[in-house]
């Protein structure tokens, strides 16, 4: 399956999504879940490497990425 990963970061609650071919999320995080930080708007690295693990995990292919900013 090949997916890709949206990146929201550097505003307010910074996330991930990872969003497939047909346009389904099938994973989103937002930093502040990992980092116990209210409204974290730091780069979303932890929710990233989640992200790809997950990925990993259910044999999924990250072919494009997007950024919000």
């Amino acid at each position: 399956m090949k997916v890709s990963l949206g990146i929201s970061a550097l505003f307010h609650d910074s996330a991930v999504a990872v969003v497939s071919e047909l346009g389904e999320i099938v994973y989103a995080l937002s930093e502040e879940r990992l980092t116990r930080i209210k409204g974290d708007k730091s780069f979303p690295q932890n929710s990233i490497d989640s992200a790809i693990r997950y990925c990993h995990e259910q044999n999924a292919t990250i072919n494009k990425i997007c950024y919000y900013e």
